[in-house]
């Protein structure tokens, strides 16, 4: 399965002097599963070794790559005791025990994972030297931040990347539509402009339209992707997708404190709901009226650690920095994976695939989730929105990106005049607005009519 991030990885492993790599991102995204296939296309020998709990249990395998196919598991034991990764020495020792590691041969890879199990290793391998002679160390967490008891893995000896669920182009990859994923794959939507490439994608708009219906009811996740791209069953899709949000309640249950569960299960029991109003906007009292806003934002911030929601903020005005204009007291949530929402909220089949009755139904649910997944995948970028209190005109999306400000309005219903964008543009004199629409592509001066999938 073609995953955009791999690239990263082998950046990663092509530097002088790289740091320890930290994988983070959500249960089930499909970080082992990347990692261990990057392992296979780049390291002769691999040394997997996976935390089982805080008091120092572990599972490890020692992989070969054979003829670059599959790995051959050459020993497995139930536990390696004492693991010990706060000097370089005791990593280089362990990797030779265990891979049996010559010092002249090439690198060997060391993963670790499922790292928030053990609050200890995470504490040794903020130590680790970066410069790990022969050995390359990857660590792998479903913990976002690695915050728990104010422990921190984010310092200058280790760099990260994210794993989100697939995107758009990586399901069409995945589904076997590999032409229409290559037309996409270079278009860039701070770069968008009239171009055979854009023509090239617009003439198969009816294809990409369809395949995107698909994508809102299926989603990213690896395993429901490769599921539906052997079996074309959407009936074990919607099984799959249910059994996935009920494994994330239960690790949620398994992790979360007993003091903050019940405002967890009522904001992942509520984000449809609230996502479905006119402004979007998440309120605990429409919850609970007795609710206390500081239990609601642990259980947010909670969350957000685990990277099951993603946090967008109101804006007063699109300026650079606009960290500076965010009202941290008015915002949107939005969960992990469109599929997986629209499990959540039971969307109906027929309604997402037949015609076009989910971009004609205004405040869509998950039109507005799948372009708030997409930018996340492509644009490394917090993602805002702008709303003028008295008069709700509202800017569904603002991005500051390489210098500039980004600003987008969903309007999949075609309004003749979209009042919000013209308020917006007017009032702050801003130029790089783009209108997503499922029409075809057209520049207006300071305004760009985009088509939903070139976001």
């Amino acid at each position: 399965m073609y995953r955009e991030k791999i690239e990263a990885l082998k950046e990663w492993k092509n530097k002088d002097n790289k740091k320890v790599l930290l994988i983070k991102g959500a249960k089930f995204v499909g970080k082992t599963y990347l990692t261990k296939n990057f392992a296979l296309q780049n390291y002769e020998r691999t040394v997997y070794i996976r935390c089982k709990s805080q008091i120092g249990d572990f599972e490890y395998q020692i992989l070969n790559s054979a003829q670059n196919e599959e790995f051959e598991v050459l020993e497995t034991e139930n536990l390696v005791k004492n693991l010990n990764l706060s000097k370089e020495d005791n990593i280089i020792r362990i990797a030779k025990k265990i891979g049996e590691v010559d010092k002249e041969k090439e690198k060997v890879l060391v993963i670790i994972d499922n790292l928030e199990e053990n609050m200890e290793l995470i504490k040794q391998i903020n130590t680790v030297n970066c410069k790990l002679e022969n050995i390359d160390l990857i660590v792998i967490t479903s913990n976002w931040g690695i915050t728990t008891n104010g422990i921190s893995l984010e310092n200058k000896n280790i760099e990260s990347i994210i794993i989100r669920p697939l995107n758009y182009i990586e399901f069409l990859f995945a589904i076997g539509e590999e032409e229409l994923a290559k037309n996409l794959k270079n278009i860039k939507i701070q770069e968008i402009q009239e171009s055979e490439e854009i023509k090239k994608v617009q003439e198969l708009k009816a294809k990409y339209i369809n395949n995107l219906k698909k994508y809102m009811y299926i989603g990213g996740m690896p395993e429901v992707v490769a599921n539906f791209s052997e079996n074309k069953n959407y009936q074990i899709v919607r099984q799959l997708q249910v059994k996935i949000v009920e494994n994330i309640k239960k690790y949620i249950e398994k992790k979360a404190p007993s003091l903050i569960l019940g405002e967890i299960k009522s904001i992942l029991k509520n984000i449809p709901i609230q996502l479905k109003k006119k402004d979007k906007r998440f309120v605990c009292k429409e919850i609970d009226r007795s609710a206390q806003d500081w239990q609601y934002d642990l259980a947010v911030n909670f969350l957000k650690d685990l990277g099951l929601i993603h946090k967008v903020t109101r804006i007063t005005r699109p300026e650079e920095p606009l960290a500076v204009y965010q009202n941290n007291m008015h915002y949107r949530l939005f969960f992990i994976d469109v599929g997986l929402l629209s499990a959540m909220e039971n969307s109906d089949l027929k309604v997402i695939l037949e015609e076009n009755q989910i971009f004609n139904m205004e405040n869509s649910v998950l039109t507005t989730q799948f372009i708030c997944q997409e930018f996340l995948s492509k644009i490394f970028a917090n993602l805002y929105y702008w709303q003028e209190e008295k008069y709700f005109y509202n800017i569904d999306f603002v991005i500051q990106y390489q210098g500039k400000i980004y600003s987008f309005q969903i309007d999949t219903i075609n309004k003749e005049n979209n009042k919000d964008l013209w308020i917006y543009h007017f009032k702050f004199k801003q130029y790089n607005c783009y209108r997503i629409t499922i029409s075809q592509f057209e520049e207006k001066g300071w305004n760009i009519d985009t088509p939903i999938y070139l976001i």
